[in-house]
């Protein structure tokens, strides 16, 4: 279970534009195929089908069940996504926008940060016993 703060989510879904239960500009299938790509699961497992089964919905349960670490990759991957679609549409962000997509880039960081702490103990109490 990633740990994902009411606030983080709230960002997350800001910039990714989950309102209504849509994902940026992706399709089911586009987006079944980058989650795949990203970290290597199966998007349209029944696992993540909780609520309306929106792409929204999906992601917000992902982000519910998955590790840390897999959540900070592919949320990570989404912000790159995010920021190479505005390139690609030389579309001018406002300050706000850009802040908002700097939070999203820490919030992976924290996630990542928090999984490998995890990880570097593990071992470190491994070698102990």
């Amino acid at each position: 279970m990633a740990d994902l703060t009411a606030s983080e989510k709230q960002k997350l879904e800001s910039l990714l534009k989950m309102k209504q239960g849509f994902l940026l500009d992706f399709t089911n299938a586009s987006l079944h195929a980058f989650v795949f790509k990203s970290v290597g699961l199966d998007f349209n497992h029944e696992k993540y089908r909780k609520g309306t089964g929106s792409k929204a919905s999906r992601m917000k349960e992902l982000w519910r069940v998955e590790p840390n670490l897999i959540v900070a990759k592919l949320i990570f991957d989404l912000c790159q996504y995010h920021k190479d679609f505005v390139v690609s549409k030389a579309v001018c962000l406002k300050a706000e926008e850009h802040a908002l997509f700097a939070d999203c880039v820490s919030i992976c960081k924290k996630l990542s940060y928090s999984a490998g702490v995890v990880a570097f103990y593990s071992r470190e109490k491994s070698r102990v016993w």
